[in-house]
């Protein structure tokens, strides 16, 4: 049996090595470039991507001008070209076996292409259950999640921290609450789910892809670096139901 396919189902997520190319990550990268040039008038290129100075201007910019950051995120979470990575052939493949599809009977929902600023609080989210925002199926096992980093992920930047095995509870009750309208909504579970629990966490390269199961409890890393941790994430459903 497919290790990948034994990690998902016991712990409830896996890491997919290597399976997206990097000309699909770097035209991804390049978008982002193409956009920031465009609202902010700026002449940065594709290799400014993971250089200090492309993303110390983001950040200032997110501080300084937040209607034109907005719109510069606001830009990208319907850009055909990134959401096309969504559908490349090898990523399919892993979420049918996954789901125990034989042909593509997947629907790609929520898209998002999360830009988290060093040291954000305001949109990270704390531990919670992706099946408590998305409502679509009747069975909740027919729901994997796919997180995408546009760059390498190690501790400082921030990986995702996951309870392995919690996706055996099931759709957990939750609180949510909402700070602001310029933060994200939380949907809080019980902290007796995640207190003292074991974090699991990977170290990830351009290319990797990080699938779960929506019942998986887990909460957004601590970006500790300076820059921006872009990840494409989107919820892969079957369905026949």
């Amino acid at each position: 049996m497919n290790k990948n396919f034994k990690d998902y189902h016991l712990n409830g997520f896996c890491v997919i090595k290597n399976i997206l190319s990097q000309n699909q990550i770097k035209k991804c990268q390049k978008i982002i470039i193409d956009r920031a040039n465009l609202d902010f008038k700026s002449s940065f290129n594709l290799n400014d991507y993971n250089l200090n100075k492309f993303h110390n201007f983001l950040f200032k910019k997110r501080k300084d001008e937040p209607k034109k950051f907005s719109h510069f995120y606001s830009s990208l979470q319907t850009n055909i070209n990134i959401f096309s990575i969504t559908s490349s052939v090898k990523l399919k493949s892993q979420i049918k076996k996954i789901l125990y599809l034989k042909k593509d009977f997947l629907s790609c929902s929520d898209f998002l292409l999360r830009a988290d600023a060093p040291g954000d609080i305001r949109n990270s989210l704390d531990w919670h259950q992706d099946s408590s925002y998305f409502k679509r199926t009747k069975d909740l096992k027919d729901c994997c999640v796919a997180w995408i980093p546009l760059q390498k992920i190690d501790h400082r930047i921030g990986p995702l921290n996951l309870i392995a095995k919690s996706h055996l509870h099931g759709g957990l009750p939750f609180d949510r609450t909402q700070k602001d309208r310029f933060s994200s909504p939380q949907n809080r579970i019980n902290k007796k789910h995640y207190e003292k629990k074991k974090i699991s966490k990977f170290n990830m390269e351009l290319g990797d892809v990080l699938l779960m199961d929506s019942k998986v409890i887990h909460s957004s890393g601590k970006n500790l670096s300076k820059k921006f941790r872009f990840t494409i994430l989107t919820r892969m459903v079957s369905t026949l139901n």
